[in-house]
């Protein structure tokens, strides 16, 4: 994230004042819902960036509520502080086929801190009944959908499979301007929405180089949907909610 300290002293100084402010805070408790008319014929949902650090019940209750027939996590299901018995406990309790893409922060949690090994983390999500794809390609509920890996350069997406499907789903949007496949729709988390906002609401900062943040994006007849995440790292949200895509 490339971020001026000054900007980030801001931001933070922000949010403590808006915490003292009754009402500023919000998406701790639920989470907004944003329906997408994609033309798929199945009831889809999307949530990446859960970041399961213990039973997460609140995510489980809001996906099923929302009846899905395939779930879609888009990477940092879980990180360094997750425990992986509740990453299991609450992934085997959501309904509906599971599908998943990985992000930085699975990677981050072997190669940067050394406290999961990839290897283990990936079991633990197909043992609660995950399909992890790493770039490659499957069909769910009768929908092709291309899964891409995380990289940390993004312009090594580039060298990601380029193939004609109805969804790519990649972790971070900085994907965007180097896949070429032909899809409907390209979803993407990540940013978290800038998660530390200020009213409008306005992100006040974003991990994308390119300055993703929210919501839709087109490029040359493509369409991404950034969303701003099911969870969180560090429980602070003003201005910016939990979100959960439903695409139809």
């Amino acid at each position: 994230m490339r971020i001026g300290r000054r900007t980030l002293l801001k931001t933070i100084l922000g949010a403590a004042l808006l915490y003292s402010v009754p009402g500023t805070v919000t998406g701790l408790t639920d989470f907004k819902t944003t329906f997408v008319n994609a033309g798929l014929g199945k009831r889809i949902i999307f949530a990446p960036d859960a970041h399961i650090h213990e039973f997460y019940p609140e995510l489980v209750e809001s996906i099923n509520k929302l009846r899905p027939e395939l779930v879609l996590l888009g990477g940092d299901t879980y990180d360094r502080f997750s425990e992986l018995d509740s990453v299991i406990e609450t992934l085997s309790k959501i309904r509906g086929e599971k599908v998943a893409v990985l992000g930085n922060h699975e990677h981050w949690a072997e190669s940067r801190y050394g406290k999961i090994p990839l290897s283990k983390g990936i079991k633990a999500m197909e043992e609660a009944g995950v399909t992890v794809l790493i770039d490659e390609e499957g069909v769910f509920q009768g929908v092709r959908i291309l899964g891409i890996d995380w990289r940390d350069n993004p312009k090594e997406y580039s060298n990601a499979p380029q193939e004609d499907v109805a969804l790519v789903i990649v972790h971070s949007p900085d994907a965007f301007p180097h896949i070429s496949s032909n899809y409907k729709y390209m979803l993407s988390g990540h940013t978290h929405g800038g998660q530390i906002c200020l009213p409008g609401p306005r992100s006040a900062v974003t991990n994308s180089i390119y300055g993703y943040k929210r919501g839709f994006y087109t490029k040359e007849g493509r369409t991404m949907y950034v969303s701003m995440g099911a969870g969180h790292i560090i429980p602070v949200r003003t201005y910016c909610s939990r979100e959960l895509v439903v695409l139809t």
